[in-house]
Parts: C-alpha cells; sequence; structure tokens
C-alpha cells in the first residue's frame, strides 16, 4: 500500500472543518486500525449515488478521543497521543508525515480558530480514483482536536 498524506480545506460537516487524509498503510504499520472508532463513508457514497440524499448534506463525525493532531512544525504533521485534560510534554507519535511544502498560512489560521479538524482514513490516494467525490466515498472520517503548544508568545498551534 501507498503512503499519502494530504491537507484538506472545507469538508462538509457540520460545522465545516480543514482536514487531513493518510493512507490506512500508516496506521497499520504501527498496529493500529482507527477505522472502528470513524465515520465510514461507504454506506453514504452508495446512498448518494442512488439518489437518496443531496449533495451538501452535513454530516456529524464522531469525536476521535485520546489523539491530537500536531501541525507545529512547518511541513510535519502528527497524530499524537493526547490524554484528555492531562498535559504530555512529549507525547507518542501514532503515526506521522511530511509535505514537500510548508502548511498554507489559511490552513494553519483555520486550525488554530477551530481547534479541531477531520482526519480521513483511506486504503488509496487520489490517483485510483475519477473524481474527488468518489475518492473521498471511500474514507473513514472522524474530528481530531488540534493540538497547542504554550510559548513566551502565548498558546497557539505552533510554537
Amino acid at each position: 500500500m501507498e503512503n499519502v498524506w494530504a491537507r484538506l480545506t472545507e469538508l462538509p460537516s457540520m460545522p465545516p472543518r480543514m482536514g487531513l487524509f493518510t493512507t490506512l498503510s500508516e496506521w497499520l504499520n504501527r498496529g493500529i486500525d482507527p477505522r472502528p472508532q470513524m465515520y465510514d463513508m461507504a454506506p453514504t457514497w452508495r446512498a448518494f449515488k442512488a439518489g437518496l440524499l443531496q449533495p451538501g448534506n452535513p454530516v456529524q463525525y464522531p469525536r476521535l478521543t485520546g489523539w491530537a493532531l500536531d501541525v507545529g512544525r512547518a511541513r510535519d504533521v502528527r497524530i499524537i497521543e493526547a490524554p484528555e485534560g492531562r498535559f504530555v510534554a512529549e507525547p507518542p507519535v501514532v503515526v506521522e508525515g511530511e509535505f514537500v511544502d510548508d502548511h498554507p498560512a489559511a490552513w494553519i489560521e483555520r486550525l488554530a480558530r477551530d481547534g479541531e479538524a477531520i482526519v480521513a482514513v483511506g486504503e488509496q490516494g487520489p490517483d485510483a480514483f475519477s473524481s474527488f467525490a468518489e475518492w473521498s466515498g471511500t474514507w473513514h472520517m472522524g474530528v481530531i482536536t488540534v493540538a497547542t503548544y504554550m510559548s513566551p508568545r502565548g498558546v497557539g498551534v505552533t510554537p
């Protein structure tokens, strides 16, 4: 399986959120299968294709507890262990990836404003599909808290 990471913008959820896609292989390589905790998009995609759902219907995704999205490095993304209500100085990394470019300022600003993001997990990257809709119909999705840092400048999603 290929290892693909992608930044996602304005995913249809309630409320709309920024997101991150990663292939399932990254998780399975570390002995973790997140799918049982996530919303399976396949039945929704089949209902949409059959004309039973209208475009734009928002979905309420389950909250992924115990993890947080760390975007504190310019090009890296990490999903870290984040027990609720506890500060962890060096949290263990669940999965991690790296982009070839810095995170867009608008993406970081939106994650900071919302304090949470959508995490999408799929078995394949976008090249295997003819459209974004077909690709996203194969995902499992959940809402994750965005990790925050404390620094002399204050508190934010980047140090």
